[in-house]
């Protein structure tokens, strides 16, 4: 099978990325870096080399989501293919094919194009406009405590960790580019690529699933900045919600329950406790007027 990594970065290249190429190069067969001739807000790209890196030079910058423009530019869509997106700011363990890989195979001993993450969230939707969020992108061992499903599917990836994609569950890369754009004027939604991407994964009817793995066992930060593009959890939930259309095309139905069903058990239960009560108090009124 023919796995291979890609990924994007900023203009002002940190010194980490070498780190984080170096990681790649040496387990996938390929290590594909999309960089823009100019970023959204119109700075130039320096030239970049890598010995080991295909550097693929993209026409235009569709924000975080890029990530994946590279390999979608490269690579064939066939089935024993597999594509892994990271990120620029993270060492991976060697293990990170191996781990994917494995799982691919199992997939398509069962005729499955799964995507595969190592971490995401399941998305309940109600009326009324409510969410209910089911997961912990950053801890596996805190993830999915109510989640009786032995296959933990999910609504959203989380891309730190590496997420794989089937490469022929693709459609051509100009359909990738005008999803991702169409979002373009949403500042908080266009720099959420793990939610753009996941939407862009229902729509064309792709389940995610999450494999278990230890924050440890994956790799580790290597940023040399305090600067951060990540989306707080209000950003997360705003921009799930913007999406909803699309993720809830194929949203898997599971046995789980949310911070909101939680909530909703306990008022049924202590509703339940005071109809019991007041029910026992009227019976022994009864009792006591019938006896008289």
């Amino acid at each position: 099978m023919r796995v291979v990594a890609t990924l994007t970065t900023r203009p002002n290249y940190h010194s980490g990325l070498k780190e984080t190429l170096d990681s790649l190069t040496s387990q996938f067969d390929a290590v594909y870096l999309g960089l823009p001739y100019k970023s959204l807000k119109g700075i130039k790209y320096p030239e970049f080399s890598h010995p080991k890196v295909t550097v693929v030079r993209l026409e235009e910058d569709i924000g975080s989501s890029s990530k994946l423009l590279a390999s979608l530019i490269k690579e064939k869509r066939v089935k024993d293919t597999l594509i892994v997106s990271v990120d620029d700011d993270y060492k991976y363990d060697q293990d990170l094919r191996k781990l994917f890989e494995k799982k691919r195979e199992e997939n398509i001993k069962k005729n499955k194009d799964y995507v595969i993450t190592l971490a995401g969230f399941y998305v309940k939707y109600w009326n009324f406009g409510l969410l209910g969020v089911n997961g912990n992108r950053n801890d596996w061992k805190n993830n999915f405590l109510f989640d009786f499903n032995k296959e933990k599917k999910v609504t959203t990836i989380a891309g730190y960790a590496g997420v794989a994609y089937p490469a022929n569950i693709f459609k051509e890369t100009e359909d990738y580019i005008n999803f991702i754009k169409s979002f373009k004027d949403d500042k908080i939604l266009f720099k959420n690529d793990d939610i753009l991407i996941s939407a862009y994964i229902s729509k064309l009817g792709i389940q995610k699933i999450i494999i278990p793995f230890n924050d440890t066992d994956t790799g580790k930060f290597n940023k040399d900045t305090n600067e951060t593009i990540e989306p707080n959890a209000h950003e997360i939930y705003e921009s799930i919600y913007k999406v909803k259309d699309y993720l809830q095309l194929n949203n898997p139905t599971k046995l789980t329950l949310v911070g909101l069903d939680i909530i909703l058990i306990l008022i049924s239960f202590i509703l339940i406790i005071f109809f019991l009560y007041f029910m026992s108090i009227w019976f022994n009124c009864f009792i006591c007027i019938f006896i008289k």
